[in-house]
């Protein structure tokens, strides 16, 4: 049974006395050393990370918060969630909830309980069902392509995110829409001691089956690919969850609706990030004494134009030159290609990024009239 009698230490900090920065850090040491990792600010709800699965979370757990008020029962991310959603239908007011916090705070898997309640307590009819379920799939998606393991977090969103949830007058959710800032661009080419790149790319090596990483023109050794390398051992992540969670992103795509072309179009241009990235240059000295390079790999090359269905001519042509003027080029050094090749994949990934956020968004639209209720 719930009760707030049952709390260690304070459950609300405005109970302290005195209220200082010492007891209210030795009040959240001495309940997360419970694993009571959730205490009230007031209306505002501090959640610490324990780094460990707990028993906070169930079906029935959500029944029981949706039906009581937030100071009635302990301090739970239900409580915000059922309160904005009771706010939501009983009062016909848009509710926001603001999810904040340093890297490995918990931030995306606080967001993911919150979309699992709200999914929970509406309704199952199959139109709802299905935004239910595009919902979610969504967010998994989004967590394959704009999250990293890093050092200090296994999960750490690499982008921000503003979701948007219409509601109809009974509650069910029917349309959505994302807003989002851009990945941080330079983890693609460039990894910080011990990360990890964005999932999709282990993902994809790992949970691909023979067939289309031939198609891909891709190997199965992580090692083997350059942006995916860093100068100390990178977090630990078997190849059989990755594997597992490449089933996971290939069955979001699948709900979301995106076809069989729009599925490998975009595991292409995962492949051409991976191959762009494999190409080194080499300086060479050209005739009027000017230094110049040349790619010494010219298979990753060729095999990087057939994904690209682009003229192998181009494509070095725009790697080992830059155009200054109408109609003249001028040689780039193997430093300056270098730079060139990490920009192309960078802004390949941005934009595939882009391009699947607006999918969703086309995706998540309004079916049908609803009334103005939505919840963020």
């Amino acid at each position: 049974m719930l009760s707030l009698e049952q709390e260690v230490g304070a459950w609300d900090s405005v109970l302290l006395e005195p209220l200082t920065e010492d007891t209210f850090i030795g009040n959240l040491q001495q309940r997360f050393k419970r694993d009571h990792i959730y205490t009230y600010i007031g209306n505002v709800l501090v959640s610490v990370n324990p780094y460990k699965k707990l028993a906070l979370y169930s079906t029935d757990l959500v029944e029981t918060y949706v039906k009581r008020g937030p100071f009635q029962l302990p301090p739970h991310i239900y409580a915000i969630a059922g309160s904005a959603y009771r706010w939501l239908n009983d009062r016909n007011e848009d509710q926001c909830i603001i999810v904040t916090g340093e890297s490995g705070a918990g931030k995306t898997e606080a967001a993911r309980i919150v979309l699992q309640f709200l999914v929970l307590v509406s309704g199952d009819i199959s139109e709802v069902k299905l935004m239910k379920d595009r919902l979610v799939q969504a967010n998994t998606l989004l967590e394959a392509f704009g999250n990293a393991r890093t050092m200090k977090n296994d999960n750490a969103s690499r982008f921000g995110k503003f979701l948007d949830i219409e509601f109809d007058y009974k509650g069910d959710p029917v349309s959505g829409h994302l807003t989002h800032s851009p990945p941080f661009q330079a983890r693609v080419t460039s990894l910080s001691p011990g990360d990890r790149n964005f999932h999709i790319f282990y993902q994809l090596l790992s949970g691909a089956d023979i067939h289309l990483l031939k198609c891909l023109k891709l190997q199965r050794n992580v090692e083997h690919y350059t942006i995916l390398q860093t100068n100390r051992n990178q977090p630990t992540l078997t190849d059989d969850e990755d594997k597992k969670l490449f089933v996971y992103t290939k069955s979001a795509l699948e709900i979301l609706g995106f076809n069989v072309e729009d599925i490998v179009d975009i595991f292409q241009v995962i492949a051409i990030v991976l191959k762009l990235g494999n190409l080194q240059f080499v300086p060479c000295n050209n005739i009027d004494g000017t230094e110049g390079c040349a790619i010494s790999n010219e298979y990753e090359l060729f095999e990087i134009c057939e994904l690209l269905g682009a003229e192998h001519r181009w494509l070095q042509r725009a790697l080992t030159s830059r155009q200054i003027e109408d109609g003249i080029l001028t040689d780039l050094s193997a430093y300056e290609a270098s730079k060139a090749r990490d920009n192309l994949c960078r802004t390949l990934y941005s934009r595939l990024f882009t391009w699947l956020i607006n999918k969703i968004n086309e995706i998540l639209k309004v079916r049908f009239n609803i009334g103005p209720k939505n919840v963020k």
